[in-house]
């Protein structure tokens, strides 16, 4: 996920709300495996309970992080697809994204 720093200058406090929400929704979904595949049955046409349990499974295990950490090689790979239309973008590094506000960096 990413947003402008504009948006997280502007409101900080909605960035802080979203990123509190999205820990809490992590953590539900981990923990209450039953409801959480009750809702991925709701959003999707999925009704195959084997199939639903093998994509909680694998989202809860390879998809969604502990905690959003934000991944440096992931932001480095996401400037370099820019730069390819972007020329400015060439020459960014991720560290000058970083904001000392959001959640510890890997």
């Amino acid at each position: 996920m990413a947003t402008s720093g504009e948006l997280m200058r502007k409101k900080p406090d909605l960035i802080d709300r979203f990123m509190r929400a999205y820990v809490r929704a992590i953590h539900r979904a981990k923990m209450d495996r039953e409801s959480t595949i009750k809702t991925l049955a709701k959003y999707t046409t999925v009704t195959d309970p084997v199939l639903l349990a093998k994509t909680y499974d694998f989202y809860m295990n390879k998809v969604l992080e502990r905690a959003p950490y934000i991944n440096m090689q992931g932001m480095q790979n996401a400037i370099d697809d820019l730069a390819r239309t972007l020329p400015a973008a060439k020459n960014a590094k991720p560290e000058q994204f970083r904001r000392p506000t959001l959640p510890r960096q890997n």
